[in-house]
């Protein structure tokens, strides 16, 4: 962690707890601007009911294709252009279980579909 010697080092989200330079951007919920998940899980369809998803994802999985949904989250606060969003479980399983056949091809899937999303390259409102 760098952080300049007068900062405060604790940041008090809306559920009072979390420390700013502790966690990365993907976990602090506050920051988070789109959901990633299956798309059979209850906080995905719950978002998608608000919102149109941003973009569908489907990986294959031994026998099985499994479709992956990504939506923003209308309650997030990050109202950036960029895509802030925690990796589901199924995707990382961990911090040392990264390089799988399944992040590999979620990357690749991710790389492909921007091209065919339009430019987000102004803030929103609050």
């Amino acid at each position: 962690m760098i952080a300049r010697p007068f900062q405060d080092k604790k940041y008090k989200r809306s559920d009072g707890g979390g420390k700013l330079y502790y966690e990365t951007t993907a976990h602090n919920g506050t920051l988070r601007s789109h959901l990633f998940d299956r798309a059979d899980a209850d906080d995905i369809k719950a978002a998608v009911a608000k919102c149109q998803p941003a973009m569908r994802l489907t990986m294959s999985m031994g026998a099985n294709d499994v479709n992956y949904i990504i939506v923003p989250d209308g309650a997030a606060a990050n109202k950036s252009p960029y895509w802030v969003m925690h990796m589901p479980p199924s995707v990382v399983p961990d911090h040392s279980t990264i390089f799988t056949q399944v992040f590999r091809d979620v990357v690749i899937s991710l790389v492909q579909n921007a091209l065919l999303v339009d430019p987000q390259d102004e803030l929103t409102t609050p």
